[in-house]
Order: C-alpha cells, then structure tokens, then sequence
C-alpha cells in the first residue's frame, strides 16, 4: 500500500468460485499477526485497519484461505 494511507484502503481482493456452486467464505489464516489487514468474509476484499495504517513497515507476506 502507499505510505500516508488511511484506515479502510482496499489494497487488494481474493476471488474463489466453487465448482458445485456453493458459497465460499475467506479468511485470512496467516502473517497477520498484527492485525494490520482485514478481509470481507463474504466479499474477499483486503483492507488495511487501524494498526495497518500507523504500522511503520509497508513489506508483507499474508495468507488468505477460501472455505466452502
């Protein structure tokens, strides 16, 4: 994300479809320690939160996972 940005800034968004149909849901599993990303359970978009923002690095690994 970009240096000065604000609470809520969408950084990115993950997109998985079932093939029978049925509804996924994500969640991010890993390197989030901090709490500095969101994600819309439903939606699958990223945000950065509160802790994000004033966090001084802007370099990060996370792992997300869709579940069915």
């Amino acid at each position: 994300y970009f240096e000065n940005s604000s609470d809520s800034t969408v950084i990115g968004t993950v997109n998985a479809i079932d093939p029978e149909g049925t509804p996924v849901t994500y969640s991010i599993v890993s390197g989030n320690d901090d709490a500095w990303f969101e994600i819309d359970p439903v939606t699958g978009v990223i945000s950065l939160t509160p802790a994000g923002v004033a966090a001084v690095a802007n370099d990060f690994e996370a792992l997300a996972n869709v579940h069915n």
